[in-house]
Order: structure tokens, then sequence, then C-alpha cells
């Protein structure tokens, strides 16, 4: 998942629960402006977890976590 991915996804699970939300736009890093050197791609990545964990626990879609931390803080 990218960041974009990360953040539409925060925003299409808040977006009917809270009025008032503005849309989510993609942008590159250039575009964005910011001073900080970035990866080139950058995104989410359980590799490292499931090197550590070697199959102790089971990574959930990244999607139900999401789901799961928008419930909580509605609440």
């Amino acid at each position: 998942a990218s960041w974009y991915d990360f953040a539409y996804e925060i925003y299409e699970q808040w977006s009917h629960k809270i009025l008032g939300l503005c849309g989510i736009n993609g942008v590159t890093t250039k575009e964005y402006g910011a001073k900080v050197k970035r990866p080139y791609y950058s995104v989410l990545d359980k590799t490292k977890y499931k090197k550590d964990f070697k199959g102790l626990y089971t990574p959930k879609n990244w999607r139900c976590g999401v789901h799961e931390v928008v419930e909580k803080l509605l609440k």
C-alpha cells in the first residue's frame, strides 16, 4: 500500500461518518514540496515483521487494521 492508499482508506472509512471532510488528492513528493529527502518508493511493508516473528503472528490485512482503528476513534 502506498501512503496515498493508506490515506484514502482512512478517508473512505471516515467520510460517511463525519461531515465536512475534504477529498484526497495524490501528489508526488516534488509536488508536495517537502524539504526533507524522501525515498522514491515508500510503501507500507510487512516483510520485517514476518521475518522477526517467523509465523508466530499473522498480520492482518492493513485495511482491516485501519477499519479497527477508525471504529475505536469514533467511539
